[in-house]
């Protein structure tokens, strides 16, 4: 559902997220795209008038956001972080990330291998050193690396 803190987060208002957050907003309401708003928060980081985002979206994952929802298009934050090539969004959400943020995504690929496929070799090496498994086959039975 669209909240007071969607629109604030979607408008990069570090003020205004602060303030919902201090005051009890949820943080994993999901919107009629079943988007969280960590999926918004990187989403919105990809603009290049966003300069706030990063800090949204450490505030969202300190309140205990859930970095595992999938979207419609069963894409964590992190594989849609991947997917946009967001490094600074990568490595914020991966300090938070539990093992579950580890598993398989789209078409069996790991947040690894979408990393590869794109040549983000930032990307690659920020999984890397979390932990992610190298040899995960996805669908086409290939490996991330």
């Amino acid at each position: 559902s669209t909240t007071c803190l969607y629109y604030a987060v979607k408008n990069g208002n570090v003020d205004l997220v602060e303030l919902l957050l201090k005051n009890g907003a949820k943080v994993d309401s999901i919107d009629f795209e079943g988007c969280s708003l960590l999926h918004l928060a990187v989403a919105c980081q990809k603009r290049e008038f966003c300069k706030n985002f990063a800090r949204i979206l450490q505030m969202l994952l300190e309140k205990g956001a859930k970095s595992t929802t999938n979207d419609r298009k069963s894409l964590t934050p992190l594989c849609k972080a991947v997917v946009y090539g967001c490094l600074p969004s990568v490595v914020n959400i991966l300090e938070y990330a539990s093992a579950n943020d580890k598993i398989f995504h789209q078409d069996n690929c790991t947040s690894l291998n979408l990393a590869t496929f794109q040549n983000r070799s930032d990307i690659v090496l920020a999984l890397i050193e979390n932990d992610f498994k190298l040899d995960n086959l996805n669908a086409k039975l290939q490996t991330p690396l």
